[in-house]
């Protein structure tokens, strides 16, 4: 079980890169950043973090072709791989559907087919190769990155079935977020499609990024609560089916990991027993991220 970082370009700098660089001394695996279309620009921001940090990987937690333009994620990406010297990761997601359709204009349509059609032009372009996509939904004509670069792996931020399935076609991991009895068949809907499309599911890597929460005092219970608030709007329908009629401990149980180290622990160690290979500690940590972050990469022993 690896265990990584998760911060989100609405974050200041100076609160994001202390906690970076302590999770590269303390033997985190990565750092993921949740792309807030109301925030910093998330390649802006990684260029960043990539400066500040040495060795751990670093990696979009998602960012959205569907508002950007899939050249220019690519030219990014390249940007990126090379500032770090190789240790980028591209995760794509559609993203919560109520921003993308005002920063658009319009609410995203053909969504599952446009995102496998930008998921193999990226992966084409980002091997050096030159790639044209003539739709409605995207048009650019013989493209080709001006660097040479390693191809980062392409990761896929998902919740419904039909995008679950496609993340078990052709990403490299899947980035999973919601209640457990949703992740089980979550895992379920990729490792199967996996198999129709010949191949081995568990060469796909599984990631559970749920919101983060150390309790030590009653009213940090206050922090679990917010982001369940936050993310209960966003949930697809496989999800919420799971969540009706629970009180709000148990809505906090099922959306966030929460509690005190050793509940965190026992946690975890359910994580992985599902088949996840990574869990993100992300927003909004605890009373003292920091000393959260600290002790979770050095007491419990996470590691690459």
């Amino acid at each position: 079980m690896r265990l990584s970082l998760g911060l989100t370009t609405s974050m200041p700098l100076e609160e994001s890169l202390p906690l970076a660089r302590l999770a590269e001394k303390t033997n985190y695996s990565r750092i993921w950043l949740g792309e807030d279309l109301n925030g910093r620009d998330v390649f802006a921001y990684l260029s960043v973090l990539s400066s500040e940090t040495e060795k751990i990987q670093i990696g979009t937690g998602i960012t959205s072709p569907f508002v950007r333009n899939w050249a220019v994620i690519a030219n990014s990406c390249a940007g990126i791989q090379s500032l770090s010297q190789g240790r980028f990761i591209l995760g794509l997601g559609v993203g919560g559907i109520p921003e993308i359709s005002a920063a658009i204009g319009h609410k995203p349509k053909g969504i599952v087919s446009k995102m496998e059609k930008a998921v193999l032009f990226l992966k084409k372009v980002l091997k050096g190769e030159e790639a044209t996509i003539n739709s409605w939904y995207a048009r650019i004509r013989n493209f080709s990155l001006a660097v040479s670069v390693a191809p980062p792996q392409i990761y896929l931020g998902v919740r419904g079935p039909r995008m679950l399935a496609l993340a078990g076609r052709v990403a490299d991991g899947v980035i999973f977020s919601g209640p457990p009895k949703y992740l089980r068949e979550a895992v379920n809907i990729v490792d199967d499609a996996a198999e129709d499309a010949g191949r081995d599911p568990f060469e796909i890597d599984k990631v559970v990024w749920n919101p983060f929460v150390l309790v030590e005092k009653e009213e940090d219970i206050a922090l679990a609560a917010d982001m369940v608030d936050v993310m209960l709007p966003s949930m697809p329908p496989l999800a919420k089916k799971h969540l009706e009629g629970l009180g709000k401990n148990e809505l906090l149980s099922n959306i966030c990991i929460c509690g005190d180290f050793e509940e965190i622990k026992d946690q975890l160690t359910d994580y992985s027993r599902m088949g996840f290979s990574e869990i993100v500690v992300g927003p909004p940590y605890g009373r003292e991220p920091e000393r959260t972050l600290k002790t979770l990469g050095e007491v419990y022993g996470l590691r690459n």
